[in-house]
């Protein structure tokens, strides 16, 4: 089975395959139920995002296929830059349709950039609420370790990064993390290439609320007029959400479809349908309630310029802050 398949038996909210061809500036759901999501622009002008780019898949548990490839300046850094990015925004779709109820989203990444170095980071999907960061939050980063993060807080920014693995993510591989989140339950599952971790009794007031923004491929402050640091690099497949709360034997499946793996063309280091390799370990299981918190943002002020106005970095408030 492909992944395209495994996604759809879980009768997916949208799923953006992002292998539209060539120079398109909006991408399809194929499901059909939302409008394509335009190519969006940051605050500092248009970065680098391509369709259309070639990907080789060698078994016959996959096809061949495109993805977007995004190259946006100052990858992993500090730095305001120009950026480019997928706005589901302009899709209408603004978080998870209900953050604090069941839902779980993925997407397939191979991330190219340098390994960010100091208190820098590199965001690929991002939502928040109008305070832009210092409020109702939901991304996935990786940090300075190399380790992909996804930082959830809602309005009162309690504020957590949840760290399901402790193999990097900066090796140009193709990698598939899913988010499952259950209210009833206070559960949060994170999988990344099949390995699984947990996290049991969230606190509900760390559930996002009133989120107005949703941005693939880089950290967007709508409010702020899109204001973009932390930028991303690299390539982007399978942006999907489900509108229920997927299990690790789900989120196995989606990983190995059909308990087989693809094994990876040895000229281009990835497969779209299956992400997952025999060449790449799985990351190991951590304890349940391990976390890391994020930096708030007064140690990442030295290393940001100012904006116009006298604001520091792409917005005013903390990114992903801890009380």
């Amino acid at each position: 089975m492909k992944l395209t398949e495994e996604i759809t038996s879980h009768n997916p909210r949208f799923l953006y395959k992002l292998d539209d061809p060539q120079s398109v500036t909006a991408f399809a759901d194929t499901t059909g139920t939302y409008p394509p999501a335009q190519v969006g622009v940051s605050k500092a002008g248009a970065g680098s995002l391509t369709s259309g780019n070639q990907i080789t898949v060698a078994s016959n548990t996959g096809s061949s296929g495109t993805v977007v490839t995004v190259s946006n300046p100052n990858p992993g850094t500090n730095l305001v830059s120009a950026a480019s990015f997928i706005s589901l925004t302009s899709a209408g779709i603004k978080g998870p349709a209900a953050p604090g109820g069941s839902w779980t989203r993925m997407f397939a990444f191979r991330y190219t950039g340098p390994t960010p170095s100091g208190t820098a980071m590199s965001v690929l999907w991002s939502c928040f609420d109008l305070h832009a960061g210092g409020g109702s939050t939901l991304y996935w980063k990786i940090d300075t370790s190399g380790l992909l993060q996804m930082v959830m807080g809602g309005p009162t920014n309690n504020t957590s990064a949840y760290q399901p693995s402790t193999t990097s993510v900066t090796d140009s591989n193709w990698h598939l993390a899913i988010a499952s989140y259950s209210h009833a339950a206070a559960q949060l599952l994170i999988s990344l290439d099949g390995a699984t971790a947990y996290w049991t009794g969230i606190d509900p007031t760390s559930e996002p609320a009133g989120l107005v923004s949703d941005s693939v491929g880089g950290w967007i402050g709508s409010a702020t007029g899109n204001g973009s640091a932390w930028q991303y690099k690299g390539d982007l497949s399978f942006v999907a959400e489900f509108p229920t709360a997927l299990t690790g034997t789900d989120c196995i499946n989606c990983t190995r479809p059909g308990d087989r793996r693809v094994r990876e063309n040895p000229r281009t280091p990835a497969t779209r349908e299956s992400c997952a390799t025999p060449d790449t370990p799985a990351p190991r299981l951590l304890p349940s309630r391990q976390r890391r918190r994020t930096p708030r943002l007064g140690a990442l002020l030295p290393a940001c310029p100012t904006l116009p106005g006298g604001r520091h970095g792409p917005m005013a408030q903390r990114p992903g802050h801890t009380r």
